[in-house]
């Protein structure tokens, strides 16, 4: 089946089943981004990108300032929260 006749297909469909079907494909995007994201933490893809975002994360000593100057703790659940590609 070619793209043009799966869209055509889809075009024939209800709202409510086009609403099925976009529930399924957005799973199952999911799936294989999942997937792609897993295959790359093993074959070591994202080590540069996971180091420097652990270079940036704040600690529980760290503070940030806002634009006016005021100096804030960041909460203590930022400092200690997994990280959800590492679970």
């Amino acid at each position: 089946m070619s793209i043009v006749e799966i869209e055509n297909a889809i075009k024939d469909l209800s709202p409510e089943k086009v609403n099925e079907l976009m529930e399924w494909f957005v799973s199952y995007y999911s799936e294989i981004w999942d997937k792609q994201i897993h295959e790359d933490l093993e074959m070591g893809r994202l080590d540069s990108i996971l180091e420097e975002v652990d270079s940036h994360t704040p600690t529980e000593e760290s503070h940030f300032r806002t634009q006016s100057g005021t100096t804030i703790s960041p909460p203590r659940s930022v400092s200690k929260m997994p990280s959800p590609l590492l679970s």
